[in-house]
């Protein structure tokens, strides 16, 4: 779940690099399903 949190944040980028697993699923999610998906997520959660 965090990883999506990062992907969005500007630093999320720096810290893809450095992990190896985040890089991995990066591919596998499109950043606009992840930033939807974060949208929606959080509205709910409102």
């Amino acid at each position: 779940i965090y990883d999506k949190r990062l992907l969005t944040k500007n630093y999320g980028k720096r810290l893809l690099n450095a992990l190896p697993i985040f890089p991995i699923e990066q591919p596998a999610v499109p950043e606009v399903i992840v930033k939807t998906k974060i949208k929606q997520t959080r509205r709910k959660r409102r």
